[in-house]
Protein backbone atom coordinates (compact mmCIF):
# COMPACT_ATOMS: atom_id res chain seq x y z
CA UNK A 1 0.00 0.00 0.00
CA UNK A 2 1.41 3.85 -1.29
CA UNK A 3 1.40 5.53 3.05
CA UNK A 4 2.36 8.81 0.38
CA UNK A 5 -1.58 9.91 0.59
CA UNK A 6 -1.32 10.17 4.24
CA UNK A 7 2.14 11.85 4.44
CA UNK A 8 0.92 14.75 2.12
CA UNK A 9 -2.65 15.22 4.43
CA UNK A 10 -1.26 14.34 8.24
CA UNK A 11 -3.50 15.10 10.54
CA UNK A 12 -2.44 17.92 12.79
CA UNK A 13 -4.37 17.34 15.85
CA UNK A 14 -6.09 14.59 17.55
CA UNK A 15 -9.17 16.51 17.10
CA UNK A 16 -8.85 16.54 12.84
CA UNK A 17 -10.13 13.91 10.51
CA UNK A 18 -10.06 12.65 6.95
CA UNK A 19 -12.47 12.78 4.37
CA UNK A 20 -13.25 11.04 1.85
CA UNK A 21 -14.91 13.84 -1.15
CA UNK A 22 -16.45 11.87 -4.07
CA UNK A 23 -17.63 13.85 -6.89
CA UNK A 24 -20.14 12.06 -8.55
CA UNK A 25 -21.78 8.81 -9.40
CA UNK A 26 -20.32 5.19 -9.57
CA UNK A 27 -19.75 4.73 -13.16
CA UNK A 28 -20.50 0.81 -14.04
CA UNK A 29 -18.78 -1.08 -11.26
CA UNK A 30 -16.05 1.73 -11.03
CA UNK A 31 -14.88 4.23 -9.05
CA UNK A 32 -14.64 7.79 -9.93
CA UNK A 33 -12.45 10.68 -8.96
CA UNK A 34 -12.22 11.08 -4.95
CA UNK A 35 -9.51 12.93 -2.77
CA UNK A 36 -8.42 12.32 0.75
CA UNK A 37 -8.63 15.78 2.39
CA UNK A 38 -8.24 16.75 6.59
CA UNK A 39 -10.40 18.91 8.62
CA UNK A 40 -11.17 19.99 12.47
CA UNK A 41 -14.04 18.02 13.46
CA UNK A 42 -15.86 20.98 14.25
CA UNK A 43 -14.81 22.64 10.77
CA UNK A 44 -15.80 19.57 8.69
CA UNK A 45 -18.15 19.44 6.12
CA UNK A 46 -21.20 17.84 6.73
CA UNK A 47 -20.33 13.78 6.37
CA UNK A 48 -21.81 10.71 5.98
CA UNK A 49 -19.80 8.07 8.39
CA UNK A 50 -19.45 4.20 7.11
CA UNK A 51 -20.24 1.32 9.67
CA UNK A 52 -19.72 -1.64 7.87
CA UNK A 53 -17.71 -4.99 8.46
CA UNK A 54 -14.12 -4.94 6.50
CA UNK A 55 -14.17 -8.51 5.38
CA UNK A 56 -10.78 -10.41 4.71
CA UNK A 57 -8.03 -8.52 4.73
CA UNK A 58 -5.80 -10.28 1.86
CA UNK A 59 -8.52 -9.78 -0.12
CA UNK A 60 -8.27 -6.46 -1.15
CA UNK A 61 -8.98 -3.95 -4.47
CA UNK A 62 -6.52 -0.76 -5.57
CA UNK A 63 -8.06 2.78 -5.97
CA UNK A 64 -6.98 5.75 -6.99
CA UNK A 65 -6.95 8.90 -4.68
CA UNK A 66 -6.56 12.70 -6.25
CA UNK A 67 -4.17 14.39 -7.15
CA UNK A 68 -0.98 12.71 -8.17
CA UNK A 69 -3.15 9.39 -8.82
CA UNK A 70 -1.85 7.76 -5.18
CA UNK A 71 -2.85 4.13 -5.36
CA UNK A 72 -4.66 2.95 -1.87
CA UNK A 73 -5.54 -0.65 -1.16
CA UNK A 74 -8.82 -1.18 0.42
CA UNK A 75 -10.77 -4.55 1.14
CA UNK A 76 -12.92 -5.92 -1.04
CA UNK A 77 -15.63 -4.90 1.52
CA UNK A 78 -15.20 -1.44 1.38
CA UNK A 79 -14.72 -1.46 -2.13
CA UNK A 80 -18.18 -2.51 -2.11
CA UNK A 81 -19.41 -0.37 -0.06
CA UNK A 82 -18.06 2.47 -1.87
CA UNK A 83 -19.25 1.87 -5.14
CA UNK A 84 -23.12 1.21 -3.33
CA UNK A 85 -23.13 4.74 -1.49
CA UNK A 86 -22.01 6.30 -4.35
CA UNK A 87 -24.91 5.02 -6.09
CA UNK A 88 -27.30 5.45 -3.31
CA UNK A 89 -26.11 9.28 -2.11
CA UNK A 90 -24.72 10.92 -4.71
CA UNK A 91 -27.23 11.91 -7.36
CA UNK A 92 -26.38 14.21 -10.42
CA UNK A 93 -27.41 17.26 -9.34
CA UNK A 94 -24.93 16.69 -6.47
CA UNK A 95 -21.75 18.13 -7.03
CA UNK A 96 -19.82 16.09 -4.11
CA UNK A 97 -20.09 14.13 -1.18
CA UNK A 98 -17.73 13.45 1.76
CA UNK A 99 -17.62 10.96 3.41
CA UNK A 100 -15.27 9.09 6.80
CA UNK A 101 -14.70 5.46 6.57
CA UNK A 102 -12.05 3.70 9.22
CA UNK A 103 -10.24 1.91 6.67
CA UNK A 104 -8.96 5.01 4.29
CA UNK A 105 -9.17 8.03 6.95
CA UNK A 106 -7.16 6.39 9.31
CA UNK A 107 -3.42 5.77 8.36
CA UNK A 108 -3.88 2.02 10.22
CA UNK A 109 0.05 1.37 10.04
CA UNK A 110 0.33 4.68 12.01
CA UNK A 111 -0.53 3.09 15.87
CA UNK A 112 -0.22 6.76 17.57
CA UNK A 113 -2.52 7.68 14.92
CA UNK A 114 -4.85 4.90 15.65
CA UNK A 115 -4.82 5.63 18.74
CA UNK A 116 -5.73 8.96 18.84
CA UNK A 117 -8.31 8.69 16.29
CA UNK A 118 -10.06 5.54 18.18
CA UNK A 119 -10.72 8.05 21.17
CA UNK A 120 -12.49 10.53 19.50
CA UNK A 121 -14.17 8.33 17.08
CA UNK A 122 -17.52 8.05 18.90
CA UNK A 123 -17.15 12.00 18.28
CA UNK A 124 -17.01 11.28 14.79
CA UNK A 125 -19.79 9.01 14.53
CA UNK A 126 -21.87 11.17 16.47
CA UNK A 127 -21.40 14.19 14.39
CA UNK A 128 -21.76 12.57 11.61
CA UNK A 129 -24.80 13.96 9.19
CA UNK A 130 -25.64 10.16 8.95
CA UNK A 131 -24.16 6.80 9.58
CA UNK A 132 -24.61 4.44 6.86
CA UNK A 133 -24.77 0.48 8.24
CA UNK A 134 -23.29 -1.69 5.53
CA UNK A 135 -24.95 -5.16 5.96
CA UNK A 136 -23.36 -5.88 2.47
CA UNK A 137 -25.07 -7.28 -1.06
CA UNK A 138 -28.60 -7.85 -1.37
CA UNK A 139 -27.46 -11.90 -2.67
CA UNK A 140 -30.79 -13.52 -2.88
CA UNK A 141 -32.41 -10.21 -3.13
CA UNK A 142 -36.02 -11.49 -3.28
CA UNK A 143 -35.42 -12.84 0.34
CA UNK A 144 -33.57 -10.53 1.25
CA UNK A 145 -36.35 -7.61 -0.11
CA UNK A 146 -38.70 -10.13 1.55
CA UNK A 147 -37.21 -9.54 4.99
CA UNK A 148 -36.67 -5.63 4.64
CA UNK A 149 -40.43 -4.97 3.81
CA UNK A 150 -40.87 -7.24 6.96
CA UNK A 151 -38.51 -5.85 9.36
CA UNK A 152 -40.10 -2.24 8.50
CA UNK A 153 -44.07 -3.34 8.38
CA UNK A 154 -43.86 -4.98 12.02
CA UNK A 155 -44.66 -2.88 14.62
CA UNK A 156 -41.99 -2.42 17.65
CA UNK A 157 -44.32 -3.59 20.43
CA UNK A 158 -47.82 -4.86 20.73
CA UNK A 159 -49.71 -6.67 23.28
CA UNK A 160 -50.11 -9.96 22.71
CA UNK A 161 -53.54 -9.88 21.33
CA UNK A 162 -52.35 -7.30 18.91
CA UNK A 163 -49.88 -9.75 17.15
CA UNK A 164 -50.03 -10.05 13.22
CA UNK A 165 -50.74 -13.57 12.77
CA UNK A 166 -49.00 -15.15 9.46
CA UNK A 167 -49.94 -18.23 7.75
CA UNK A 168 -47.76 -21.01 7.90
CA UNK A 169 -46.20 -20.94 4.18
CA UNK A 170 -45.68 -17.01 4.65
CA UNK A 171 -44.95 -16.92 7.87
CA UNK A 172 -41.64 -19.18 7.68
CA UNK A 173 -40.64 -17.53 4.75
CA UNK A 174 -40.67 -14.34 6.83
CA UNK A 175 -38.97 -15.72 9.65
CA UNK A 176 -36.55 -17.41 8.28
CA UNK A 177 -35.52 -14.63 5.49
CA UNK A 178 -35.16 -12.07 8.66
CA UNK A 179 -33.23 -14.19 10.60
CA UNK A 180 -31.07 -14.69 7.95
CA UNK A 181 -30.55 -10.73 7.39
CA UNK A 182 -29.61 -10.60 11.51
CA UNK A 183 -27.27 -13.30 10.86
CA UNK A 184 -24.86 -11.49 8.52
CA UNK A 185 -21.92 -10.88 9.90
CA UNK A 186 -22.01 -6.85 10.69
CA UNK A 187 -24.25 -7.60 13.58
CA UNK A 188 -22.20 -9.47 15.21
CA UNK A 189 -19.24 -7.25 15.22
CA UNK A 190 -17.73 -5.59 18.62
CA UNK A 191 -17.94 -1.94 16.81
CA UNK A 192 -21.23 -1.64 15.88
CA UNK A 193 -22.25 -1.37 19.70
CA UNK A 194 -20.52 2.35 19.32
CA UNK A 195 -21.04 3.16 15.66
CA UNK A 196 -24.71 2.60 16.11
CA UNK A 197 -25.48 3.81 19.47
CA UNK A 198 -23.80 7.52 18.55
CA UNK A 199 -25.65 8.04 15.65
CA UNK A 200 -27.79 10.69 15.56
CA UNK A 201 -29.40 9.74 12.42
CA UNK A 202 -28.87 6.23 10.97
CA UNK A 203 -29.92 4.28 8.04
CA UNK A 204 -28.89 0.67 6.79
CA UNK A 205 -28.11 -0.21 3.45
CA UNK A 206 -28.11 -3.56 1.96
CA UNK A 207 -27.12 -3.83 -1.55
CA UNK A 208 -28.58 -0.35 -2.75
CA UNK A 209 -31.62 -0.56 -0.70
CA UNK A 210 -32.42 2.08 2.06
CA UNK A 211 -34.08 1.71 5.29
CA UNK A 212 -34.09 3.37 8.35
CA UNK A 213 -32.14 2.01 11.09
CA UNK A 214 -34.90 2.61 13.52
CA UNK A 215 -36.93 -0.48 12.05
CA UNK A 216 -34.72 -2.56 13.12
CA UNK A 217 -35.54 -3.54 16.52
CA UNK A 218 -37.25 -6.68 18.44
CA UNK A 219 -40.26 -7.84 16.61
CA UNK A 220 -42.80 -11.07 16.82
CA UNK A 221 -45.27 -12.19 15.56
CA UNK A 222 -47.91 -15.54 15.47
CA UNK A 223 -47.16 -18.34 12.88
CA UNK A 224 -50.17 -20.33 12.49
CA UNK A 225 -49.07 -23.67 12.31
CA UNK A 226 -52.69 -25.05 11.11
CA UNK A 227 -52.32 -28.37 13.42
CA UNK A 228 -52.46 -29.03 16.71
CA UNK A 229 -49.19 -26.86 17.61
CA UNK A 230 -51.99 -24.07 16.97
CA UNK A 231 -50.16 -20.65 16.68
CA UNK A 232 -46.22 -20.16 17.30
CA UNK A 233 -45.09 -16.82 18.86
CA UNK A 234 -41.61 -16.25 16.57
CA UNK A 235 -38.92 -13.55 17.77
CA UNK A 236 -37.10 -11.86 15.17
CA UNK A 237 -34.29 -11.81 15.86
CA UNK A 238 -34.22 -15.05 17.11
CA UNK A 239 -33.42 -16.25 20.85
CA UNK A 240 -30.94 -18.67 20.07
CA UNK A 241 -27.33 -19.20 21.31
CA UNK A 242 -26.59 -17.08 18.05
CA UNK A 243 -28.24 -14.21 18.98
CA UNK A 244 -27.14 -10.91 18.26
CA UNK A 245 -27.54 -10.00 21.96
CA UNK A 246 -25.53 -6.72 21.45
CA UNK A 247 -28.28 -5.62 19.16
CA UNK A 248 -30.25 -4.56 22.04
CA UNK A 249 -27.28 -2.63 23.37
CA UNK A 250 -27.72 -0.25 20.33
CA UNK A 251 -31.16 0.17 20.32
CA UNK A 252 -32.23 4.11 20.68
CA UNK A 253 -29.15 7.09 21.00
CA UNK A 254 -26.79 7.79 23.44
CA UNK A 255 -28.90 10.70 24.36
CA UNK A 256 -31.59 8.43 25.97
CA UNK A 257 -29.17 6.27 27.61
CA UNK A 258 -26.42 6.53 29.40
CA UNK A 259 -23.68 4.01 30.74
CA UNK A 260 -21.26 4.70 33.65
CA UNK A 261 -17.73 3.05 34.23
CA UNK A 262 -18.57 1.78 38.22
CA UNK A 263 -21.68 0.86 37.06
CA UNK A 264 -21.95 -0.68 33.57
CA UNK A 265 -18.66 -1.09 32.45
CA UNK A 266 -18.91 -4.62 33.69
CA UNK A 267 -22.07 -5.70 32.13
CA UNK A 268 -21.30 -4.25 29.09
CA UNK A 269 -18.33 -6.30 28.66
CA UNK A 270 -21.06 -9.38 29.79
CA UNK A 271 -23.52 -8.67 27.12
CA UNK A 272 -20.60 -7.98 24.32
CA UNK A 273 -18.99 -10.91 24.78
CA UNK A 274 -20.36 -12.78 21.85
CA UNK A 275 -19.01 -9.89 19.80
CA UNK A 276 -16.29 -10.52 17.15
CA UNK A 277 -12.84 -8.79 16.69
CA UNK A 278 -10.49 -8.82 14.47
CA UNK A 279 -8.02 -7.53 17.17
CA UNK A 280 -8.43 -9.19 20.70
CA UNK A 281 -7.82 -5.97 22.45
CA UNK A 282 -11.54 -4.06 21.04
CA UNK A 283 -13.25 -6.45 22.86
CA UNK A 284 -12.13 -3.84 25.69
CA UNK A 285 -11.58 -0.53 23.58
CA UNK A 286 -14.70 -0.69 21.33
CA UNK A 287 -16.70 -0.06 24.84
CA UNK A 288 -14.61 3.01 26.09
CA UNK A 289 -16.16 5.53 24.43
CA UNK A 290 -19.77 4.04 25.32
CA UNK A 291 -19.24 5.24 29.03
CA UNK A 292 -19.96 8.64 29.77
CA UNK A 293 -17.26 9.13 32.07
CA UNK A 294 -14.86 7.44 29.99
CA UNK A 295 -11.97 10.51 30.56
CA UNK A 296 -12.45 10.77 34.07
CA UNK A 297 -11.29 7.21 34.54
CA UNK A 298 -8.18 7.41 31.86
CA UNK A 299 -9.60 5.09 29.68
CA UNK A 300 -7.88 5.19 26.08
CA UNK A 301 -7.19 2.21 23.71
CA UNK A 302 -3.45 1.65 22.92
CA UNK A 303 -2.64 -0.31 20.21
CA UNK A 304 0.90 -0.42 20.48
CA UNK A 305 2.65 -4.33 20.18
CA UNK A 306 3.81 -4.03 23.52
CA UNK A 307 0.15 -4.28 24.75
CA UNK A 308 -0.68 -7.64 24.72
CA UNK A 309 -4.36 -8.47 25.13
CA UNK A 310 -3.66 -10.46 28.31
CA UNK A 311 -2.45 -6.69 29.59
CA UNK A 312 -5.65 -4.99 28.26
CA UNK A 313 -7.64 -7.79 30.14
CA UNK A 314 -5.61 -7.95 33.23
CA UNK A 315 -5.99 -4.00 34.16
CA UNK A 316 -9.90 -4.05 33.07
CA UNK A 317 -10.13 -6.71 35.77
CA UNK A 318 -8.17 -5.04 38.29
CA UNK A 319 -10.05 -1.71 37.55
CA UNK A 320 -13.39 -3.76 37.71
CA UNK A 321 -12.46 -5.22 41.81
CA UNK A 322 -11.50 -1.88 43.11
CA UNK A 323 -13.79 -0.35 42.12
CA UNK A 324 -17.19 -2.67 41.46
CA UNK A 325 -16.79 -5.54 43.38
CA UNK A 326 -16.04 -8.92 42.88
CA UNK A 327 -18.39 -10.03 40.65
CA UNK A 328 -16.20 -9.97 37.28
CA UNK A 329 -14.68 -13.29 38.84
CA UNK A 330 -17.74 -14.70 38.00
CA UNK A 331 -16.52 -14.23 34.47
CA UNK A 332 -14.29 -16.84 34.31
CA UNK A 333 -15.97 -19.92 32.90
CA UNK A 334 -13.67 -21.67 31.11
CA UNK A 335 -12.11 -25.40 31.86
CA UNK A 336 -8.22 -23.86 32.62
CA UNK A 337 -7.09 -26.32 30.13
CA UNK A 338 -8.93 -24.65 27.19
CA UNK A 339 -8.11 -21.05 28.36
CA UNK A 340 -5.49 -18.87 27.11
CA UNK A 341 -2.57 -20.16 28.91
CA UNK A 342 -1.37 -15.82 29.11
CA UNK A 343 -4.15 -14.95 31.32
CA UNK A 344 -4.15 -15.32 34.93
CA UNK A 345 -6.88 -17.58 35.88
CA UNK A 346 -8.90 -14.85 37.78
CA UNK A 347 -8.70 -12.80 34.66
CA UNK A 348 -12.13 -13.02 32.30
CA UNK A 349 -11.10 -13.90 28.85
CA UNK A 350 -13.41 -11.67 27.18
CA UNK A 351 -12.29 -13.21 23.57
CA UNK A 352 -14.46 -16.14 24.46
CA UNK A 353 -17.63 -15.49 22.58
CA UNK A 354 -19.06 -19.02 23.33
CA UNK A 355 -20.26 -17.62 27.39
CA UNK A 356 -23.68 -16.36 26.99
CA UNK A 357 -25.05 -13.00 29.69
CA UNK A 358 -27.39 -14.65 30.89
CA UNK A 359 -25.23 -18.01 31.95
CA UNK A 360 -23.78 -16.18 34.66
CA UNK A 361 -25.09 -16.35 38.21
CA UNK A 362 -24.08 -13.36 40.17
CA UNK A 363 -24.60 -10.95 37.53
CA UNK A 364 -28.42 -9.42 36.85
CA UNK A 365 -29.35 -8.99 33.34
CA UNK A 366 -30.26 -5.19 32.66
CA UNK A 367 -33.53 -5.41 31.81
CA UNK A 368 -32.90 -3.41 28.48
CA UNK A 369 -30.66 -6.37 27.70
CA UNK A 370 -33.02 -9.18 28.13
CA UNK A 371 -33.41 -11.38 24.59
CA UNK A 372 -35.10 -14.68 26.72
CA UNK A 373 -36.44 -15.96 29.91
CA UNK A 374 -35.20 -13.41 32.36
CA UNK A 375 -33.49 -15.35 34.92
CA UNK A 376 -31.61 -13.57 37.97
CA UNK A 377 -30.32 -16.13 40.14
CA UNK A 378 -31.40 -15.73 44.35
CA UNK A 379 -29.86 -15.07 46.69
CA UNK A 380 -26.21 -14.25 45.97
CA UNK A 381 -25.64 -13.00 49.45
CA UNK A 382 -22.83 -15.70 50.31
CA UNK A 383 -20.42 -13.72 51.62
CA UNK A 384 -23.15 -11.36 53.98
CA UNK A 385 -22.84 -7.99 53.90
CA UNK A 386 -18.82 -7.86 54.19
CA UNK A 387 -16.64 -5.92 52.32
CA UNK A 388 -14.28 -7.21 49.97
CA UNK A 389 -10.08 -7.17 50.85
CA UNK A 390 -8.24 -7.87 47.95
CA UNK A 391 -5.31 -6.33 46.21
CA UNK A 392 -2.99 -7.38 43.25
CA UNK A 393 0.70 -7.55 43.28
CA UNK A 394 3.49 -9.38 40.91
CA UNK A 395 5.45 -12.67 41.40
CA UNK A 396 9.27 -11.93 40.86
CA UNK A 397 8.75 -13.27 37.65
CA UNK A 398 6.67 -9.89 36.73
CA UNK A 399 2.54 -12.11 36.46
CA UNK A 400 0.34 -10.24 38.24
CA UNK A 401 -1.33 -12.21 41.13
CA UNK A 402 -4.53 -11.64 43.33
CA UNK A 403 -4.66 -11.69 46.56
CA UNK A 404 -8.11 -11.84 48.53
CA UNK A 405 -9.32 -12.79 51.51
CA UNK A 406 -12.14 -15.31 52.39
CA UNK A 407 -13.23 -18.51 54.40
CA UNK A 408 -12.39 -22.26 52.85
CA UNK A 409 -16.07 -23.56 53.51
CA UNK A 410 -15.44 -27.29 52.02
CA UNK A 411 -14.31 -29.63 49.31
CA UNK A 412 -15.49 -31.20 45.95
CA UNK A 413 -16.33 -35.08 46.43
CA UNK A 414 -17.71 -35.78 43.48
CA UNK A 415 -18.92 -34.38 40.30
CA UNK A 416 -21.84 -36.13 37.72
CA UNK A 417 -23.26 -35.29 34.81
CA UNK A 418 -25.68 -33.25 35.37
CA UNK A 419 -28.47 -33.97 33.01
CA UNK A 420 -28.15 -37.90 34.47
CA UNK A 421 -27.87 -39.57 31.17
CA UNK A 422 -24.77 -41.68 32.49
CA UNK A 423 -24.66 -44.24 35.39
CA UNK A 424 -23.93 -41.44 37.53
CA UNK A 425 -26.03 -41.86 40.81
CA UNK A 426 -25.45 -38.12 41.74
CA UNK A 427 -28.92 -37.86 43.26
CA UNK A 428 -28.61 -40.77 45.68
CA UNK A 429 -25.70 -39.54 47.12
CA UNK A 430 -27.35 -35.73 47.13
CA UNK A 431 -29.85 -37.48 49.27
CA UNK A 432 -27.55 -39.51 51.33
CA UNK A 433 -25.13 -36.42 52.05
CA UNK A 434 -28.11 -34.09 52.38
CA UNK A 435 -28.59 -36.00 55.58
CA UNK A 436 -25.03 -35.27 56.46
CA UNK A 437 -24.77 -31.67 56.49
CA UNK A 438 -28.32 -31.12 58.13
CA UNK A 439 -29.62 -29.20 55.29
CA UNK A 440 -33.86 -29.02 54.77
CA UNK A 441 -35.30 -30.29 51.98
CA UNK A 442 -36.35 -27.33 50.23
CA UNK A 443 -35.29 -23.53 52.45
CA UNK A 444 -34.79 -21.02 50.07
CA UNK A 445 -35.22 -22.27 46.61
CA UNK A 446 -37.98 -20.68 44.82
CA UNK A 447 -39.88 -23.11 42.80
CA UNK A 448 -40.44 -26.80 43.58
CA UNK A 449 -43.09 -29.05 41.96
CA UNK A 450 -43.89 -32.43 40.55
CA UNK A 451 -44.80 -31.20 37.48
CA UNK A 452 -40.84 -31.63 36.48
CA UNK A 453 -41.23 -35.14 34.72
CA UNK A 454 -38.36 -34.24 32.48
CA UNK A 455 -35.71 -33.22 34.85
CA UNK A 456 -33.10 -34.44 36.83
CA UNK A 457 -34.08 -35.75 39.90
CA UNK A 458 -31.72 -33.23 41.66
CA UNK A 459 -33.78 -30.65 40.73
CA UNK A 460 -37.16 -32.27 41.32
CA UNK A 461 -35.42 -32.63 44.99
CA UNK A 462 -34.05 -28.89 45.26
CA UNK A 463 -35.96 -26.52 43.23
CA UNK A 464 -34.29 -24.28 40.76
CA UNK A 465 -31.55 -21.29 41.96
CA UNK A 466 -33.15 -18.55 40.23
CA UNK A 467 -36.37 -15.80 40.22
CA UNK A 468 -38.18 -16.26 37.02
CA UNK A 469 -40.50 -13.71 36.42
CA UNK A 470 -42.90 -15.79 33.89
CA UNK A 471 -45.96 -18.00 34.68
CA UNK A 472 -43.67 -20.87 35.05
CA UNK A 473 -44.95 -23.30 32.16
CA UNK A 474 -42.80 -26.22 30.93
CA UNK A 475 -41.18 -24.29 28.46
CA UNK A 476 -40.33 -21.24 30.72
CA UNK A 477 -38.92 -23.93 33.02
CA UNK A 478 -36.60 -25.57 30.32
CA UNK A 479 -35.09 -21.99 29.74
CA UNK A 480 -34.17 -21.77 33.17
CA UNK A 481 -32.80 -25.13 33.47
CA UNK A 482 -30.83 -24.24 30.40
CA UNK A 483 -29.30 -21.21 31.69
CA UNK A 484 -28.58 -22.73 35.29
CA UNK A 485 -26.29 -26.14 33.86
CA UNK A 486 -24.94 -24.34 30.52
CA UNK A 487 -21.03 -24.96 31.11
CA UNK A 488 -21.55 -26.57 34.41
CA UNK A 489 -21.78 -30.11 36.07
CA UNK A 490 -22.91 -30.85 39.20
CA UNK A 491 -21.33 -31.75 42.50
CA UNK A 492 -21.35 -32.90 46.09
CA UNK A 493 -19.19 -31.41 48.45
CA UNK A 494 -17.76 -33.53 51.45
CA UNK A 495 -19.91 -31.94 53.92
CA UNK A 496 -23.29 -32.51 51.51
CA UNK A 497 -23.99 -29.30 49.65
CA UNK A 498 -24.97 -29.87 46.52
CA UNK A 499 -24.80 -27.34 43.52
CA UNK A 500 -23.86 -26.27 39.53
CA UNK A 501 -19.68 -26.10 39.46
CA UNK A 502 -18.10 -25.31 36.57
CA UNK A 503 -16.88 -27.67 34.08
CA UNK A 504 -13.26 -28.80 34.67
CA UNK A 505 -14.19 -28.92 38.54
CA UNK A 506 -11.87 -31.58 40.10
CA UNK A 507 -12.06 -33.86 43.14
CA UNK A 508 -10.63 -32.00 46.31
CA UNK A 509 -11.03 -28.95 44.48
CA UNK A 510 -12.45 -26.56 47.16
CA UNK A 511 -15.18 -23.94 47.93
CA UNK A 512 -14.13 -20.67 48.89
CA UNK A 513 -16.46 -17.94 50.04
CA UNK A 514 -14.31 -14.60 49.33
CA UNK A 515 -14.96 -11.31 51.34
CA UNK A 516 -17.32 -9.44 49.77
CA UNK A 517 -18.52 -12.05 47.00
CA UNK A 518 -22.38 -12.80 46.48
CA UNK A 519 -21.49 -16.53 45.42
CA UNK A 520 -18.91 -19.43 46.74
CA UNK A 521 -16.32 -19.60 44.19
CA UNK A 522 -14.14 -22.99 43.27
CA UNK A 523 -10.37 -22.84 44.07
CA UNK A 524 -7.80 -25.34 43.17
CA UNK A 525 -4.83 -25.87 45.61
CA UNK A 526 -1.24 -25.32 43.51
CA UNK A 527 1.08 -25.24 45.82
CA UNK A 528 1.31 -22.38 48.24
CA UNK A 529 -0.50 -20.51 45.32
CA UNK A 530 -4.65 -20.75 44.15
CA UNK A 531 -6.28 -21.33 40.45
CA UNK A 532 -9.88 -19.56 40.10
CA UNK A 533 -12.52 -22.58 38.70
CA UNK A 534 -15.23 -20.02 38.88
CA UNK A 535 -18.73 -19.21 40.02
CA UNK A 536 -20.78 -21.85 42.19
CA UNK A 537 -24.39 -21.92 43.43
CA UNK A 538 -24.44 -24.46 46.57
CA UNK A 539 -27.58 -24.84 48.43
CA UNK A 540 -27.34 -23.92 52.02
CA UNK A 541 -24.59 -21.25 51.25
CA UNK A 542 -26.13 -18.62 49.52
CA UNK A 543 -27.72 -16.40 52.26
CA UNK A 544 -24.23 -16.12 54.47
CA UNK A 545 -24.45 -19.33 55.93
CA UNK A 546 -20.84 -20.38 56.34
CA UNK A 547 -19.91 -16.67 57.96
CA UNK A 548 -22.62 -17.31 60.66
CA UNK A 549 -21.10 -17.66 64.34
CA UNK A 550 -17.58 -17.03 62.90
CA UNK A 551 -15.50 -13.87 64.73
CA UNK A 552 -15.06 -11.44 61.39
CA UNK A 553 -12.62 -9.53 63.32
CA UNK A 554 -10.09 -12.16 62.28
CA UNK A 555 -10.99 -10.52 58.87
CA UNK A 556 -10.00 -7.20 59.35
CA UNK A 557 -6.18 -7.25 60.35
CA UNK A 558 -3.30 -6.80 57.82
CA UNK A 559 -2.74 -10.80 58.23
CA UNK A 560 -5.49 -13.20 57.90
CA UNK A 561 -6.20 -14.77 61.18
CA UNK A 562 -7.57 -18.37 61.39
CA UNK A 563 -10.54 -19.32 60.46
CA UNK A 564 -9.66 -16.70 57.56
CA UNK A 565 -7.25 -16.85 54.78
CA UNK A 566 -5.65 -15.08 52.35
CA UNK A 567 -5.99 -16.39 48.98
CA UNK A 568 -2.91 -15.96 46.84
CA UNK A 569 -4.54 -16.59 43.17
CA UNK A 570 -2.44 -16.62 40.07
Amino acid sequence: MDQSCYKSRPLSAPNHIRLLTISSPAGENAMTSCTLTSFHLDEAPPYIALSYTWGAANDRVNISLDPGNTTLSVTKNCHSALLRLQTCYLKPENTARHFWIDSISIDQSNIDERNAQVAVMADIYHTASRVVIDIGELEDSEEADLALNWITWLPESQDDDELYVLAFDLGSRVRDSVRSVYERPWFKRMWILQEAFMAEDAEVMCGTRIEKWKHFRLKRFLLDTHSGFGKILVHLPAPTPNYPAPFVMVQGSRSSRTYTAKKDFLTLLCHSRICSAGDLRDKVFALYNLLSDVAQHGFRADYSNSVTKAAVYTKTTEWLINNSGLSVLSCVRCDPNKRDPTLPSWVPDWADSSVRPEWYISIPIRAEFITDVDAQFWPILAAGNTMPRVSTDTTSAGSPQLIIRGLLVDRIEQTGNILERQKCEISQLAAKNRAKSGLPKITYTWYHTSNMRNKPSWMREYGLPAILNCTGTDEDLAGVFHNTVIQRTLAVTESGYLGPVPEGTQQGDCICILLGAGVPFILRPEGDYWRLIGESYFYGLMKGEALSGKDLSCAEGKVAQNPFVDFIIR
